[in-house]
């Protein structure tokens, strides 16, 4: 009992830490292949893409049912449509790169933190801001954000703009 509280107490420090340079880290200016400079919120839809999909617009999740480059569900699609009376998303649509994007977009405009890394990550995974449930995925889309370097060298996003 006493070592759960202690583990939990020292994973809540950390986090506690390093939520103070929680800000994103500075590689606006990557560049790919085509030399075409990808900013950073084009880096973090990347990056996400990575942790969700690999960059597959096609990968279907039949568990959560979550489609597409950036694995949307339909409360999304949903919540999208919602947020942003104007726009007429159907479920399909989250197969396409583009609308995909133009989804998170407007979910993100609404819901997150200037595209602080921290704040897209646990808005998209969890649909709010459950920072305790969403450390995990968090330290994945950092990590895929930072490494992002290799799949531009590698032409992972050759694709990006389709």
């Amino acid at each position: 009992m006493i070592m759960k509280i202690i583990l939990r107490f020292s994973l809540s420090l950390i986090f506690i830490i390093l939520s103070f340079k929680m800000y994103a880290p500075n590689i606006d200016l990557l560049k790919n292949k085509f030399n075409k400079v990808i900013s950073h919120k084009e880096a973090l839809i990347m990056a996400i893409s990575i942790v969700e999909s690999g960059g597959d617009s096609l990968i279907i999740n039949k568990a959560e049912d979550a489609v597409g480059f950036l694995q949307i569900r339909k409360i999304y699609v949903d919540e999208v449509n919602r947020l942003s009376p104007l726009s007429n998303y159907k479920y399909k649509d989250r197969f396409s790169k583009t609308k995909s994007i133009e989804m998170f977009e407007i979910i993100m405009d609404k819901k997150a933190t200037g595209y602080n890394i921290d704040s897209v990550a646990c808005v998209h995974n969890s649909g709010n801001y459950y920072w305790d449930k969403t450390i995990g995925y968090r330290i994945l889309v950092r990590n895929a954000y930072k490494n992002l370097n290799y799949y531009i060298i590698n032409n992972y996003f050759c694709n990006y703009e389709n």
